[in-house]
């Protein structure tokens, strides 16, 4: 895997993450290890926060896209 692929995959997984436990809350229940920011600052706080996640990855799927576009392909290849 090049750089590209696991900044992609850290953004996809935020992203995830946030909407999976957005969409959980909704229905009463959370992930185990997330459950501790709904304890710590609230569940307004910890929605807000997920929603941070779900923007945060969106961003940064989407400059890592962009910035593979701009790069020429040799650049972007390992050296093996």
């Amino acid at each position: 895997m090049n750089k590209n692929n696991i900044i992609n995959l850290i953004g996809f997984l935020l992203f995830v993450i946030g909407f999976m436990s957005i969409f959980l809350s909704l229905v009463g229940l959370n992930f185990t290890f997330l459950s501790w920011l709904n304890n710590a600052v609230g569940n307004s706080m910890a929605f807000l926060i997920h929603l941070c996640m779900i923007v945060s990855g969106l961003i940064i799927i989407y400059v890592n896209i962009q910035l593979k576009n701009r790069i020429p392909e040799e650049e972007t290849k390992i050296n093996d």
